[in-house]
């Protein structure tokens, strides 16, 4: 949860500021207002690695679902918590 991006270098950021009404949130397979037309794309870990924000763009997303599918099609289904990751946390 830390804003600065030197505290947090190599760890997800959970910005809960934007949990608020008024505030907009991109969410899977949405668009981005940026140039180049990227698209917000659930991944897998291994993907993570290697991936550039530039490679998810309107032209291809739908050659890259029908090569691999929606990777986060059982996301409702495997629950996860965030407990034991907040308890090992040094915050």
């Amino acid at each position: 949860m830390e804003w600065t991006t030197t505290k947090r270098t190599g760890k997800i950021f959970m910005d809960y500021n934007m949990n608020v009404r008024g505030k907009t949130l991109n969410s899977a397979y949405s668009p981005r207002g940026a140039p180049g037309a990227p698209v917000s794309m659930p991944l897998t870990w291994a993907e993570l690695e290697k991936a550039h924000p530039m490679d998810f763009r309107i032209p291809n997303v739908m050659r890259r679902l029908d090569r691999a599918g929606d990777v986060w099609r059982d996301a409702l289904r495997a629950k996860q918590s965030l407990h034991e990751a907040l308890e090992r946390s040094p915050v």
